[in-house]
């Protein structure tokens, strides 16, 4: 099964790899900022990493398959996602 042209996420040159790219750097970047934060804050911040994670599991899913490495920005932001999960307090 194919994804058709007028699908795929692709908007003035950002391909949904790049954008899975930024937003894994945007998750790894959250993590020193749990270590200043309160608990509430933590929690939250651990709550937004799991969703750029699945956003960026999307746009990996929407590369197209020939692409080499596409699921890679998406192992980039689940590994953000353990840092953030081992950091929250």
């Amino acid at each position: 099964m194919t994804i058709s042209e007028h699908l795929k996420f692709k908007l003035a040159g950002f391909s949904g790899t790049r954008v899975g790219y930024v937003l894994a750097v945007v998750s790894f970047c959250l993590v020193p900022v749990s270590f200043y934060a309160s608990f509430w804050v933590s929690g939250a911040i651990d709550d937004f990493s799991l969703i750029l994670f699945l956003f960026t599991l999307a746009f990996s899913f929407s590369a197209p398959q020939t692409t080499p490495h596409r699921f890679r920005p998406a192992l980039f932001a689940f590994c953000a996602l353990v840092a953030n999960t081992l950091v929250n307090h």
